[in-house]
């Protein structure tokens, strides 16, 4: 799986760095490890403190699979806390995804099979 680290408005420390490969680093157990088309590309960025006080962090991952893009974001106060729960959101995405082309493959197999009783 390739993968892109970009941050905005914010100096990635080798902390943080580290933290983004062990997240993605999970995210890549769930994907085919022969399909080397997976790209994700992860942006960490400072958002301006406009209507909140402190400082806002907004991570977002976006995931290339097999034709297909998962988006995920999350605002937080620290960049750990937007990492934690955008990396969440992409997870139950991808988990819905892979159950939904579970589900199309169940529904044509069982329309072939029904096919086929009817040949017989």
């Amino acid at each position: 799986m390739k993968t892109n680290i970009k941050s905005v408005r914010f100096t990635i420390t080798p902390e943080i760095s580290e933290y983004i490969a062990k997240k993605v680093s999970s995210i890549e157990k769930l994907v085919d490890p022969g399909d080397e088309s997976v790209m994700c590309n992860v942006v960490l960025s400072q958002t301006t403190t406009h209507h909140k006080t402190g400082d806002v962090f907004e991570a977002e991952f976006n995931l290339h699979v097999a034709g297909r893009y998962l988006n995920a974001a999350a605002q937080k106060d620290t960049p750990k806390a937007a990492l934690d729960a955008a990396k969440d959101e992409l997870v139950r995405e991808f988990k819905a995804y892979k159950g939904k082309k579970a589900t199309l493959v169940r529904k044509i197999g069982a329309k072939i099979k029904r096919l086929l009783k009817g040949l017989s």
